[in-house]
């Protein structure tokens, strides 16, 4: 499946010439019936929900690894990989002038320990400039507050449809 999400990503970097796609993942990281989610800061989607993930680098060996990486990175946590193989992809087109393309992969992943957590279910972030806070809420709780936000960068869509794979 991951060869997959790297042929369309060759297919479609072909088709913008002087765009470049790039790879990385949304994590969605399960702890009992919540997912993770987080109100991101600075210059890049500024005020959008969003899981915890990145781009792939080149030292990752592994979907596995880069989202141990990222979470670590971003959180302070320490997850399991619930399942190897990407849930969805999306393909989003991004910034100002429309030239930031990424392919994302959703990975799901289950909270293992780790983290600042200054409240239940509230984290402190490890990239204040890059995120306000982390904090835990179920799929409906998650829904209900993405209604009335103008942006954000949560497919819900896909978390409806796939929901049983999420087993939350």
């Amino acid at each position: 499946h991951f060869s997959q999400v790297f042929s369309q990503a060759t297919f479609l970097q072909r088709k913008f010439d002087a765009m470049t796609v790039k790879a990385g993942t949304g994590i969605i990281i399960r702890r009992g019936n919540k997912v993770l989610v987080g109100e991101r800061q600075g210059s890049h989607g500024a005020g959008c929900l969003a899981f915890p993930g990145g781009h792939l680098e080149d030292d990752d060996n592994s979907l596995e690894e880069q989202i141990a990486r990222e979470t670590m990175e971003e959180v302070g946590m320490i997850i399991t990989s619930a399942k190897v193989d990407p849930i969805f992809t999306t393909f989003d087109i991004l910034g100002k002038n429309g030239q930031d393309r990424y392919l994302t992969s959703y990975m799901l992943a289950d909270y293992v320990s780790g983290g600042d957590e200054y409240e239940p279910d509230k984290f402190t972030p490890c990239e204040p400039d890059k995120c306000k806070g982390w904090f835990f809420v179920t799929l409906e709780e998650l829904f209900e507050i993405l209604q009335d936000k103008d942006q954000h960068w949560i497919p819900t869509d896909r978390l409806k449809m796939y929901r049983p794979v999420l087993h939350i």
